[in-house]
């Protein structure tokens, strides 16, 4: 019988530790969404809560409700191992094409992706926005016959288009203006990719295959869009984002793969 006590205990004590680190889990993940759009962080500080409270209170709840309790510790349980293994595989995902800056052709057509303004003036490139426009840079001064789209329309909260805010700061930096195309309607990487082929007919550049500038953790899902719409792409990266803003973006990317890979939609 104590011995039964015991194992009962032990496993007791693990499921609160396992709920314990959840709730710190989801919590950072929350944090770090709500410092960029806070709406994507109250799902996940919602369940930081619920989890922590199951965690404090896991013997009173089981106590005094046992058969509800049983019942929804199960449904955690399989909840949370659903993320992890959803989030795992995702992230494998994204990772296989992270690094993925190899063997590209020289003298396409590159296409950098938007991704926001600056929050402090609303009308510069945001510091990963900059990033991608550097890693554009990098090809661009090795391949000097290639053309680049700057792709990106204005958000509710920005002064300009991004891809006229991406347009400048080429310029500013040394690459010279007939060299640039700009997109500025798109919303979303789609978009992105769609109304850019768009300005390439127009104009007679080539984009059966693009180089796409964006970042690491975008790679896995902008090639997967691309050669959705019959386009050969090819990535150079940015990796320099701040560890919060790659937390962020990198459950984004993550909803993004489930959503428009897995699902379809």
């Amino acid at each position: 019988m104590r011995a039964e006590t015991r194992k009962k205990n032990r496993r007791s004590a693990a499921f609160r530790l396992l709920l314990a680190l959840f709730a710190v889990i989801f919590g950072f993940l929350g944090v770090s969404c709500a410092m960029y759009v806070p709406l994507y962080a109250v799902p996940l500080l919602a369940l930081t809560v619920i989890l922590a409270f199951v965690a404090v209170f896991a013997p009173r709840l089981k106590r005094a409700i046992p058969r509800i309790y049983k019942c929804v510790s199960r449904v955690i349980v399989v909840g949370l191992c659903a993320v992890v293994l959803v989030f795992t595989v995702a992230s494998i995902q994204i990772l296989t094409r992270y690094f993925d800056d190899t063997d590209i052709p020289s003298g396409s057509t590159v296409l950098v992706l938007g991704c926001g303004l600056s929050p402090d003036d609303h009308m510069t490139p945001s510091l990963m926005l900059s990033g991608r426009l550097r890693a554009a840079m990098r090809y661009l001064d090795a391949n000097p016959d290639a053309r680049v789209i700057v792709s990106g329309g204005q958000g509710a909260n920005e002064l300009q288009p991004e891809g006229d805010a991406m347009r400048d700061w080429l310029t500013a930096h040394g690459v010279d203006a007939s060299r640039i195309f700009v997109e500025r309607e798109s919303t979303t990487t789609a978009e992105n990719i769609a109304f850019s082929k768009v300005v390439t007919a127009a104009n007679g550049l080539p984009f059966d295959d693009v180089v796409i500038a964006t970042d690491g953790f975008h790679e896995f899902r902008a090639q997967h869009i691309a050669r959705g719409q019959g386009i050969t792409p090819y990535t150079v990266s940015s990796r320099n984002a701040p560890l919060s803003l790659t937390v962020f973006f990198w459950v984004r990317e993550v909803a993004g793969v489930v959503v428009q890979v897995w699902i379809g939609n």
